[in-house]
């Protein structure tokens, strides 16, 4: 429903605001992060969670071995 609200008040601005000579675009945020994911390989933006999954691995005794590294929480959108 909050969609089609949006839509609505978008399309209602639209009208109102291309009589005054603007012209307001927008793009769906689905499509917006469509294109963002469309070439990571795991097809899906890290979230925080993932993030501070990582986070804890360093604190915890499992990273005892591993020393000057980078973990790239990012779905594989950066190979290094």
């Amino acid at each position: 429903m909050a969609q089609g609200v949006r839509h609505e008040h978008h399309r209602l601005a639209g009208d109102v605001l291309a009589a005054q000579g603007l012209l307001p675009d927008r793009v769906p945020p689905e499509q917006v992060i469509a294109g963002i994911t469309a070439n990571m390989p795991l097809g899906e933006i890290p979230t925080d969670g993932d993030v501070a999954d990582a986070v804890v691995f360093f604190a915890s005794d499992l990273a005892r071995m591993v020393t000057a590294q980078t973990f790239m929480i990012n779905a594989g959108e950066f190979p290094h």
